[in-house]
């Protein structure tokens, strides 16, 4: 990610298991309902060609309640985003 191009252009590579994604692949993502929906700007993701809810549930929802059941939650951070130094 560089945070100095524009909004819509910072996303300098994206690897799926390492590797550069394949641009006529489909591919499965899951996102907060949030950002499905366009929020923070993400109208990409909202005019997705296939868009559906696997589960049914908000994401939100469903993660109220893991936090309900497993009060201890152990945060970490996996450093899937890697920003691009100026």
């Amino acid at each position: 990610v560089d945070l100095k191009k524009p909004a819509g252009s910072r996303v300098v590579e994206v690897l799926v298991n390492g590797k550069t994604i394949e641009l006529d692949k489909v591919y499965t993502v899951a996102v907060l309902d949030f950002m499905a929906a366009g929020g923070d700007g993400y109208a990409v993701l909202k005019e997705a060609k296939s868009s559906k809810w696997i589960t049914g549930n908000w994401m939100r929802d469903d993660l109220v309640d893991y936090i309900i059941a497993h009060p201890q939650v152990n945060v970490t951070v996996d450093g899937r985003i890697t920003f691009v130094s100026p």
